[in-house]
C-alpha cells in the first residue's frame, strides 16, 4: 500500500493479493463508512444485441449469492440503518454501502460477497425484468433524460455511447442467465475493479479485513479484455436536432461543443471554462440568463469527458418564444471567452469555490467522496499527463480550439420548430 495526500486527505492506494485494487481513506472525525465497488463496465462496452446489460446486471447483483438471498441482504443491511445503492454509467457501474463504522465488517462481507458470488437466479431475471421496464416508462416521462438520450445518440452516431443506459425492451425482455453470466466473468474482474473505503478506520485493522475476504478468492483470472475503444474524432460542420414535441410547457436546450477524452492535456482548462460560465451566482451564465434576460430557472454547465471522448455541454429550459433569444445570447458569451482576457478575478472566485466546495464535501457527503475517488481510482490512467497551473492565456487558448464553429452542436426539444432562425444564428457563429 502507498500513501499520499490529496486536498488535504490521505489516501492509501494498492493491490490486495488477488489483484484488486483497493483505495483507503481515513476520516477519523466522521462517524459513517462508506464501502464502494467500481467496475469498468457500463454502455461503452455493449453492443446493440446486448445494449442494456451492464445496467440490468447491476440491479441483478443485489437479488441474492450462493451464501445469502436477496431479501437476507436487504435485511441484514436495513436492520443496521445502512444506506445502499447502485447504479449504472456509459463507462462504469458502481455498488455502494453506507453506514455506521461499527458495522463496517458486515458492509465489506456483504459488497465483496456480491461482487464475486451472485446467483443471478432465474426467477429473479425474470421478476427484474418486469421493474427495468418500469424503469424505462418512468424515464421515457422525463424529458430531460429523453434529451439526453437523443444528444447522446446524434453526437456519438455509430458508437457504443450512442445508445442509452437502460438498452431496450427488446434486449431486456431476452437475457438470459447465461448472457448475464459470461458478461459478468468478461468484466467483473480484479484487474477491471476498484474497491474504496472512506471512514475512520485503521489501516493495520481494515487490511487485515481485507487480506481475510479476497483471500477465500482466486488470484487467477482470465486472459486481460481489452474494452472497445471509441476513436476520438472531430466534426466537420455545426449539427442541429429539433425534436417537436407539442405536450410540454417548456423548451429544453443542449447547446455542445464536441472535446477530447480525459487524457487531453488541457483537461483542467475546460473545467475552469465551465466554472466561469456556471458556478456560483455571480458567474457569467447566471448573470446573463437569470438576471440580465430572466430567461431560464435552471441551467447547468457540464464539461462531459470520457476515456476518449468528450462534450462541453450547456443545458437549460426556457419558454419556446425566447429559445433563438437565449441561444444567440449564450453563443455571444461563448465567443467572449475566446476573444477577451480572462479576469484574474474570476480565476481567484474559482479557486475559492473549489475550496469550499471540497471542505463540504470532505464534511458532509461520504457518498460523495466515494464517487469522486472511486472513478479517480477507477480511471486514474487518464489523469496522469494533466498541465497544471494554467495561465489565463491558456485557458484562453484552450476556448479558441473548442469553441469552434465545426465543433457546435444544438439539441433541442419541446414546443419549438424555428428551424431556419436557429441555423442563421449558429451560421453567424465564429
Amino acid at each position: 500500500m502507498t500513501k499520499k495526500k490529496k486536498n488535504s486527505l490521505e489516501i492509501i492506494q494498492g493491490n490486495m493479493s488477488n489483484g484488486m485494487q483497493v483505495m483507503i481513506l481515513p476520516t477519523p472525525d466522521s462517524e459513517l463508512v462508506s464501502v464502494g465497488m467500481f467496475v469498468k463496465a457500463g454502455v461503452k462496452y455493449e453492443n446493440r444485441k446486448n445494449n442494456g446489460i451492464s445496467h440490468f446486471l447491476e440491479h441483478m447483483m443485489y437479488q441474492g449469492t450462493s451464501r445469502r438471498n436477496g431479501v437476507k441482504i436487504a435485511n441484514d443491511l436495513d436492520k443496521v440503518g445502512a444506506n445502499y445503492n447502485a447504479a449504472t454509467s456509459y463507462e462504469f457501474t458502481f455498488y455502494d454501502i453506507i453506514g455506521q463504522i461499527k458495522d463496517i465488517d458486515l458492509f465489506l462481507e456483504i459488497i465483496i460477497d456480491i461482487f464475486y458470488n451472485s446467483s443471478l437466479n432465474n426467477k429473479e431475471i425474470n421478476r427484474e425484468k418486469k421493474i427495468v421496464l418500469e424503469e424505462m416508462r418512468m424515464y421515457k416521462d422525463d424529458k430531460r433524460a429523453v434529451l439526453e438520450d437523443i444528444y447522446h445518440e446524434k453526437m456519438y452516431k455509430g458508437k457504443s455511447l450512442a445508445m442509452p443506459i437502460l438498452g431496450t425492451e427488446t434486449n431486456v425482455m431476452n437475457f438470459t442467465k447465461k448472457d448475464l453470466v459470461d458478461y459478468k466473468k468478461k468484466f467483473y474482474r480484479n484487474d477491471n475493479s476498484v474497491l474504496v473505503v472512506i471512514g475512520n478506520v485503521k489501516l493495520k485493522t481494515i487490511s487485515t479485513k481485507l487480506d481475510l475476504l479476497f483471500n477465500k478468492f482466486s488470484k487467477e483470472i482470465d486472459e486481460i479484455c481489452l474494452p472497445n475503444k471509441i476513436k476520438s474524432y472531430t466534426q466537420e460542420r455545426p449539427y442541429l436536432s429539433i425534436n417537436y414535441d407539442n405536450n410540454m410547457e417548456q423548451t429544453l436546450v443542449k447547446i455542445v461543443f464536441r472535446t477530447f477524452g480525459r487524457n487531453y492535456p488541457y483537461s483542467e482548462a475546460l473545467q475552469i471554462l465551465e466554472e466561469i460560465l456556471s458556478s456560483g451566482s455571480s458567474s457569467r451564465l447566471f448573470h446573463l440568463l437569470r438576471n440580465k434576460l430572466a430567461a431560464t430557472y435552471f441551467n447547468f454547465v457540464e464539461n462531459d469527458q470520457y476515456e476518449d471522448a468528450g462534450s462541453f455541454i450547456i443545458t437549460l429550459g426556457v419558454d419556446p418564444k425566447q429559445v433563438t433569444k437565449v441561444i444567440k445570447a449564450i453563443l455571444v458569451e461563448i465567443k467572449r471567452l475566446k476573444t477577451k482576457k480572462i479576469l484574474k478575478s474570476e480565476l481567484t472566485k474559482i479557486e475559492n469555490i473549489r475550496k469550499t466546495n471540497e471542505i463540504l464535501r470532505n464534511e458532509s457527503s461520504v457518498q460523495d467522496s466515494l464517487f469522486s475517488y472511486g472513478i479517480d481510482a477507477l480511471f486514474a490512467d487518464g489523469f496522469n499527463n494533466q498541465v497544471t497551473n494554467l495561465r489565463p492565456t491558456d485557458i484562453v487558448n484552450v476556448a479558441k480550439v473548442i469553441f469552434s464553429p465545426e465543433n457546435l452542436s444544438i439539441f433541442i426539444l419541446g414546443p419549438f420548430n424555428q428551424k431556419e432562425e436557429v441555423v442563421d444564428i449558429m451560421d453567424k457563429f465564429r
